[in-house]
């Protein structure tokens, strides 16, 4: 419902606030996960912690796709030993970072745009036909 000036109920307003903070929480959480995996991939492999002790062979085996396109350019022994600097893993890391920033700047820019054509028709008394 729309009152006279344009303006929607608060109740509305409100609902789609929630929604917006939602949908951003959830759009950050994914890449913190990733990131936070990546870490402790990076940790456990400078350690040399073995991937047959169940965790860590889970976030090894979870974290692989997206490391394994590095290792072309940082590669690194099989063996699990001895302590090793996985350089992949901190570039794959850095790679999901930067593309959730690219992603979010994106998505910032296209909500002023959406933001500025909405007060655009309102000014103007509703959509061009």
């Amino acid at each position: 419902m729309v009152d006279a000036i344009g303006n929607t109920p608060r109740k509305t307003q409100n609902s789609k606030f929630k929604i917006q903070n939602w949908i951003v929480r959830l759009f950050w959480l994914v890449p913190a996960l990733a990131v936070t995996l990546l870490a402790l991939r990076f940790g456990m492999r400078l350690l040399g912690v073995r991937p047959d002790i169940p965790f860590p062979g889970f976030v090894y085996s979870l974290t692989a796709p997206l490391v394994e396109p590095f290792y072309r350019f940082f590669p690194v022994s099989d063996r699990f030993d001895y302590y090793a600097i996985e350089w992949a893993a901190l570039l794959a890391a850095g790679c999901v970072l930067a593309a959730a920033l690219v992603i979010y700047v994106a998505g910032l820019l296209l909500g002023t745009f959406l933001s500025r054509s909405m007060k655009d028709e309102r000014a103007s008394g509703g959509p061009q036909t």
